[in-house]
């Protein structure tokens, strides 16, 4: 067709301008990096011809009219120019204004200083019901109905003594575990003194923690009512709980409590409770009011032998705060005792002691053989 050879023509042309300028973008690109190269050595300003915050002069340098190391010359806004590329400085921080005197607390604000003289958000834990109401007027409390009965604190006026309820769950839970097979076996072994319920010690324990979790600790009053009340109860078990609970709160009774403690020897008395009474509980209380000796030097002399049973035990558990005199004198006035558990006991402390001074004992055993019983002198010589 007319006109294609001119057609023609005109692509080659504008294909040959086309490469011209991409041969002149190489070149001038070539160039442009080596001359960034040269600034960058020269000047301090990077290749990538971007401001750099983190370059710049001491701020004595940022003068006006000062002249730089290559020879330009700084204008006075803190900055400098680098053959047209602005060379940014770092911009200090702005000072945070004092508060006013009316934002440091006053009337209206509950006393406490508020940053930024802001008050805080209703709600939030400084700006409480104090803050809007202002600190003048007292808080007050919204009237609702009166607390259920229900919710009463223990020991309110209407409940019942705190004793009565613990002996109420405490008879509740025994019985209710009674093993009548084991009881006739147990009361044998005790030579038919009590009846038992039949409650092995491990059980009766377990027992015993339930019938106490999540109640107060009991005052002194309390532990003498539940006791004498568990003493007033025929099986045995209850006997053992209150000694139990005696011994476990023996550190906060003081003299006072001893003629409880003399009641509970005195009255069904055995072995199994008054060992207990005496080591554990009346000893407690003599090791922490030392002046409470003398009970124990009119219990020693007493009719009742469970009470010198006690006088003679009460420093079982003393280890090396054993008085040795009070125990020799005690066992070489009760020597002559012609009881089973009187010679009993005087074997069994000496025997105690042993393992604390052997040679002491051995020392008093050799000396007084001929006043001490057989018996005594058995027990007391078994670990030496």
């Amino acid at each position: 067709m007319p006109g294609d050879g001119r057609r023609q023509d005109r692509h080659a042309a504008a294909l040959r301008v086309r490469a011209g300028r991409g041969a002149r973008r190489r070149d001038a690109g070539a160039g442009g990096r080596a001359q960034a190269v040269r600034l960058a050595s020269g000047s301090g300003v990077p290749a990538h011809g971007r401001p750099a915050r983190h370059l710049g002069r001491p701020a004595d340098d940022r003068q006006a009219g000062a002249v730089g190391p290559a020879g330009r010359k700084e204008d006075g806004t803190g900055g400098r120019r680098a053959r047209g590329r602005w060379h940014a400085q770092p911009v200090p921080r702005r000072a945070v204004p004092a508060p006013r005197p009316a934002d440091r607390g006053g009337a209206g604000t509950g006393g406490q200083a508020r940053r930024g003289g802001r008050r805080p958000r209703l709600g939030s834990r400084r700006g409480g019901p104090a803050d809007r109401r202002g600190a003048d007027q007292p808080q007050r409390r919204r009237p609702g109905p009166a607390r259920p009965a229900r919710h009463r604190r223990p020991g309110a006026p209407g409940d019942p003594p705190r004793s009565l309820v613990v002996l109420a769950k405490l008879v509740a839970s025994y019985s209710a575990a009674a093993d009548p097979v084991r009881a006739v076996s147990m009361r044998a072994y005790m030579r038919d003194q009590f009846p038992f319920l039949g409650l092995a010690t491990p059980a009766r324990r377990a027992l015993s923690r339930e019938v106490l979790a999540g109640r107060p600790r009991p005052a002194p009053g309390e532990l003498r009512d539940i006791a004498l009340g568990c003493w007033e109860l025929p099986e045995r078990e209850y006997q053992y709980f209150a000694c139990d609970l005696l011994a476990g709160h023996a550190r906060r009774l003081d003299p006072g409590f001893l003629p409880t403690v003399r009641h509970l020897v005195t009255t069904k008395s055995w072995w199994d409770t008054v060992d207990t009474l005496a080591s554990r509980v009346a000893g407690t209380i003599v090791s922490g009011y030392p002046a409470a000796v003398s009970t124990m030097d009119s219990w020693l002399v007493d009719d009742n032998l469970w009470l010198a049973r006690t006088a003679i035990l009460h420093q079982l558990t003393y280890k090396q705060d054993t008085d040795s005199a009070r125990l020799f004198r005690y066992c070489l006035v009760r020597a002559g005792h012609r009881d089973f558990f009187i010679r009993k006991a005087i074997g069994w402390a000496l025997r105690q002691y042993a393992w604390t001074d052997p040679a002491a004992v051995r020392r008093f055993v050799t000396a007084h053989a001929a006043e001490l019983s057989p018996l005594s002198i058995r027990e007391a010589t078994k670990n030496l």
